[in-house]
């Protein structure tokens, strides 16, 4: 993408801090939805099972219908898990994959950079894009991800 072109999109669409979004979500009357999300790279061990570079993304329960993702097994975050205490995460295709195979993940536990997180659901694979997998990515509640790892992005 052309320099000039990202800074002037950059400009015209900010970045929002939780403040911010919270202010907005309060007043905005035309949208069905609105998410939150934040995103970073991160290393996943399941026993002596390891992955690195895998996107994590703390996301708000909306950003599942507006990010289009559908769940193979289980579910993704609910409003009422995104405020509590626990740490429960959606896995992508290749991340159920490569820690669990053919078991069901649910209810199994993974470790977000030493952090254990029980899994809640998988989403349906997407496949790759110029190579690129779409399924390496792990997503837990935005509130969860602040809490551990701040509002800004990596």
């Amino acid at each position: 993408m052309d320099p000039k072109k990202y800074l002037e999109m950059v400009r015209r669409n900010p970045v929002l801090n939780q403040e911010e979004f919270e202010f907005l979500r309060g007043r905005v009357t035309m949208s069905s939805y609105m998410g939150l999300s934040a995103q970073r790279s991160v290393t996943l061990n399941k026993g002596r099972e390891r992955s690195e570079s895998v996107q994590l993304r703390g996301a708000s329960p909306s950003i599942g219908v507006i990010s289009n993702y559908q769940a193979e097994n289980g579910h993704f975050i609910l409003s009422s898990e995104n405020s509590q205490p626990w740490r429960w995460p959606s896995l992508g295709h290749d991340i159920s994959a490569k820690f669990f195979g053919d078991m069901d993940p649910i209810g199994k536990t993974i470790e977000v950079e030493g952090t254990p997180f029980r899994v809640v659901g998988v989403s349906k694979a997407k496949g790759s894009v110029l190579g690129q997998s779409q399924d390496n990515f792990v997503v837990i509640p935005v509130e969860t991800y602040f809490k551990k790892w701040g509002a800004r992005q990596e």
